[in-house]
């Protein structure tokens, strides 16, 4: 099964996050020469798919989970 998300229009939103959490987004951001809110989005995205793989596939220790970028 393949997640597709579509970004059409992007909404804002306020979140609070400790300083130690904020600063490492922050030195992943300047690494990926990305800005601080594509760091957050791609987290949750990740995030939203690890949930889903978890309650779709659950613990079958015979489906192997692999991760194919397009």
């Amino acid at each position: 099964m393949l997640w597709v998300i579509v970004m059409d229009k992007l909404q804002i939103i306020s979140i609070k996050l400790p300083e130690a959490l904020l600063e490492e987004i922050d030195a992943i951001a300047r690494e990926l020469n990305i800005p601080r809110s594509e760091v957050v989005r791609k987290a949750i995205i990740k995030y939203i798919e690890d949930y889903h793989k978890k309650k779709i596939i659950g613990s079958d220790p015979r489906i192997k989970i692999v991760r194919v970028e397009v």
